[in-house]
């Protein structure tokens, strides 16, 4: 067995998740006792939770994707390409377009290029992953 076989990613990621759902029930809470906190202003401060989730799981895959090359080089296979194995899903695609994994990989690069600032959807990422969060956004109507 490799040491890298050994998913010691989990635990950090699920400390995110359960702050993040903390972070959901605060503003759920806000949502029925504060006057004036409303459903936009809700949005507003779910907006950076749910790009935090996003990103948290991006990372997550990535460091998955290394473990499984090292894995895969120390017996003697070769390296897989990451969106090659974010096209890999025992799940059907959604919409039979694309996997779970590439459209958290794509809604992870939008959101960060949206929340720091760079000024949109193009403003910081240029390329295809920018390109598929479009195209899949369009197939999910």
């Amino acid at each position: 067995m490799h040491i890298r076989e050994i998913d010691r990613r989990v635990g950090p990621l699920h400390d995110v998740i359960v702050g993040i759902d903390a972070g959901l029930a605060a503003i759920h809470e806000r949502l029925n006792s504060e006057e004036g906190f409303d459903g936009t202003s809700a949005r507003e401060h779910v907006e950076p939770l749910l790009g935090l989730a996003f990103v948290a799981a991006q990372s997550y895959a990535l460091g998955s994707v290394s473990d499984l090359n090292a894995v895969a080089t120390s017996r003697g296979r070769g390296k897989r390409e990451k969106l090659a194995c974010y096209a890999c899903d025992p799940m059907p695609p959604v919409k039979g377009v694309v996997t779970r994994m590439q459209l958290i990989n794509a809604s992870a690069t939008t959101s960060s290029t949206m929340t720091n600032g760079s000024g949109g959807p193009r403003g910081g990422i240029v390329g295809s992953t920018t390109q598929q969060y479009w195209e899949v956004l369009g197939s999910l109507r």
